[in-house]
């Protein structure tokens, strides 16, 4: 599966990125990740980072387990980073 950001919004400390999806069979799709920003900020994670966290939160879900959309949470970043 690849992934592109598309956009993102921010909404009552949320920031929201949405990324279109190419699978393989060239179906298309698009999938949601919410990203808390005080938690980016506990951590000491810069903004500009957290796309690139959410990217690779989205390469180490199986393709199957895929939602429209997802949370970024505490343990995820932890073992991202």
């Amino acid at each position: 599966m690849n992934y592109t950001l598309a956009t993102f919004k921010e909404k009552s400390g949320v920031r929201q990125f949405l990324f279109n999806c190419v699978a393989g069979d060239r179906s298309a799709g698009t999938v949601i990740v919410c990203a808390d920003v005080s938690l980016a900020r506990k951590h000491e994670t810069r903004l500009q980072e957290l796309p690139l966290i959410c990217l690779r939160l989205l390469e180490s879900i199986e393709d199957g387990d895929l939602t429209a959309a997802i949370t970024l949470t505490e343990d995820h970043m932890i073992a991202i980073q």
